[in-house]
């Protein structure tokens, strides 16, 4: 082999590890700022997710704002772990231009089956994907549910604790079916409205629980009253028969 050249580059072991201060120095250059939906609490650590995470995993010019403001609504919206969160993230670079298919990491996150549905104490706390979850007894979410999800929290930014009383309402009056259209029109009643937190969400549905209660009182005194007119015919007529047969036997 004299008559080869070698043309490879040195390798340095520590483009494989996750910091060091060569790295650290690098990253501070470029290190996005998280501009999370002011409307999303964030329930994420996104600087242990980016501490053991190598830059060949994630490399800095994808590290942008925009990218982990994704990152971050991804994990909170399904509940997903820094851990989890940095695989998902990694199979979705795109390796020629070193940036984040955001696109695909939305469907890898979507398809992902390793969520572990815990509810918390208060479950009107919990990520609203694993909320949905438990009320259908640990079924997976479709893909359309999540889809509307999505689109109740980024779109139309209501924060997940109203999502999860309003998709535990939806379910206890629909005959536990989530129609979009529905669901949709009783979120812009209650953005109309300035809900923002969960008890003004229970609140709400527990005004219009007791609106439609009253309704239904509304047409029963209808019933009342016809009632004793249909009681008091019928009382008459063994009063007239009794006469007739009387009369009919020649009595006076």
């Amino acid at each position: 082999f004299s008559d080869f050249k070698a043309v490879s580059a040195g390798f340095k072991a520590t483009d494989l590890m996750g910091w060091d201060e060569e790295f650290e120095a690098e990253f501070q250059m470029v290190k996005p700022v998280s501009v999370a939906s002011t409307h999303l609490e964030v329930k994420f650590d996104t600087q242990k997710f980016l501490r053991d995470l190598s830059l060949l995993a994630f490399p800095a010019p994808a590290r942008t704002s925009d990218n982990i403001r994704l990152i971050e609504e991804c994990a909170t919206i399904y509940g997903i772990s820094e851990e989890d969160m940095r695989m998902l993230v990694s199979r979705c670079i795109r390796l020629k231009d070193q940036s984040l298919d955001g696109d695909k990491l939305k469907q890898k996150v979507r398809s992902f089956k390793g969520i572990d549905v815990v509810i918390p104490s208060d479950p009107y706390t919990a990520p609203s994907i694993a909320f949905l979850q438990s009320k259908q007894k640990g079924i997976a979410v479709s893909s359309a549910d999540k889809k509307l999800i999505e689109h109740l929290i980024l779109e139309m930014k209501l924060v997940p604790e109203v999502v999860n009383v309003l998709l535990e309402y939806v379910l206890e009056n629909n005959q536990m079916r989530l129609s979009r259209s529905y669901v949709e029109k009783i979120a812009a009643s209650w953005i109309r409205l300035n809900i923002s937190n969960k008890e003004e969400a229970l609140a709400q549905t527990n005004r219009e629980a007791f609106k439609g209660k009253s309704s239904r009182k509304d047409v029963l005194p209808l019933w009342f009253e016809e009632e004793p007119e249909k009681k008091s015919d019928k009382t008459e007529v063994p009063v007239d028969r009794a006469s007739l047969i009387k009369k009919i036997k020649g009595g006076s």
